[in-house]
């Protein structure tokens, strides 16, 4: 036998002797199947439900003794008679024993309490905004479109309304006599139209629009509208006005011999509220004196 078909024998003899060790050890060890792998499922996380504010509640209480503000301090606390007297419209030295007042469950949320929204798109570019609503007989205080105070006011009764259109804060003093009558004195007095004598400041607030047009405030906001304001800016001889004041802007018209609408709060939680549209609407409007 040659040498060539010596190798080729032997190495058959080898791959066969492989190929029988290879069976025998498939035998004693089955091969392992792959496990099968489902598709991938994008999950989402669990969305966690957001707890929805705790809805306003209102109720009332009706004075009883002739110290209402002692008697208020006692059924809300000394902190929270000045929103009581706020969400009514009136100053404690107005409230007579048998008034029915307005007073909410709960003051830990005062911005909640607010007849305005807490931002207004249409302001974001004014640094400085007041708006009066004569419907819901409230300001608000808008630094750059958003919400920094509000609170009740008397308007003009219905005899003499206070007019709905844009003003501007011109003077001011902190106490000023009346030109209707120069027994009434005005404490942190801010003028908004010089020929009518129209103006805002602190006076006394009975509950529901009694002004001669003016804006009638409680002595708390009326003062710190004082210094909020910023007063216009006039020619040396006061002939020409070089600058507007801090815009005014006065909206809406009140119901004369209806329900106020704070009344209704205690069966309607929503009655003063104003919608963000509707004030951006009015805004608007009024943008191009702004």
């Amino acid at each position: 036998m040659r040498k060539s078909e010596a190798h080729k024998k032997t190495a058959v003899v080898v791959l066969v002797a492989i190929l029988i060790m290879f069976v025998v050890i498939v035998s004693k060890h089955p091969a392992v199947r792959p496990v099968a792998v489902s598709p991938t499922i994008a999950v989402k996380p669990a969305v966690i439900p957001q707890q929805p504010a705790k809805p306003l509640a209102y109720h009332t209480v009706t004075v009883a003794t002739a110290d209402p503000a002692g008697e208020l301090a006692t059924a809300v606390g000394a902190n929270n008679v000045q929103t009581v007297l706020e969400i009514n419209r009136i100053d404690a030295a107005d409230i007579p024993k048998g008034r029915t007042l307005v007073v909410p469950d709960s003051f830990s949320d005062m911005a909640a309490l607010s007849p305005f929204p807490a931002t207004l798109s249409e302001a974001t570019d004014i640094p400085k905004l007041m708006m009066v609503s004569l419907q819901m007989q409230a300001f608000a205080i808008y630094d750059s479109g958003n919400l920094v105070r509000w609170g009740g006011v008397n308007t003009g009764k219905q005899s003499t309304p206070t007019p709905a259109q844009l003003y501007f804060a011109n003077w001011k003093g902190k106490s000023v006599v009346s030109t209707e009558d120069d027994s009434w004195v005005l404490p942190w007095y801010v003028n908004l139209d010089n020929d009518r004598g129209i103006s805002m400041h602190q006076y006394q607030l009975p509950g529901y629009p009694a002004s001669h047009a003016c804006v009638r405030m409680l002595e708390q906001d009326a003062e710190w509208i004082y210094n909020w304001v910023d007063q216009w800016k006039v020619s040396e001889d006061g002939q020409t006005v070089l600058a507007h004041g801090t815009p005014v802007l006065v909206f809406g018209t009140y119901a004369y011999g209806r329900t106020a609408p704070w009344k209704k709060l205690p069966t309607n939680p929503a009655a003063t509220t104003l919608s963000s549209d509707a004030l951006n609407a009015v805004i608007s409007d009024n943008k191009g004196s702004l």
